[in-house]
């Protein structure tokens, strides 16, 4: 028995949606992220869920390590860049 699911990228509400899912599971919140930041990442992922946990992961960490506590799109668009080839 093979089984074969594939998840459709998700349009921008839904992304932000995810992301505001996620946050909340583990005690944080959506406006840890500016709005700019938000459609930055939906638009970067391509609403992809994996890729969308990846680079809000990252762009957490560059504005821990940049002493942030909200994560602007500046953010992430310097974490996004340094991941392209």
């Amino acid at each position: 028995l093979c089984l074969k699911v594939q998840l459709k990228p998700m349009i921008m509400t839904e992304s932000i949606d995810y992301i505001a899912h996620r946050m909340s599971s583990v005690g944080g919140k959506l406006n840890t992220f500016t709005e700019d930041a938000l459609q930055l990442i939906a638009n970067a992922t391509k609403g992809v869920p994996r890729k969308i946990n990846g680079l809000c992961f990252r762009s957490m960490l560059a504005a821990v390590n940049k002493e942030e506590k909200i994560i602007g799109a500046n953010v992430v668009r310097e974490v996004h860049a340094s991941e392209l080839p």
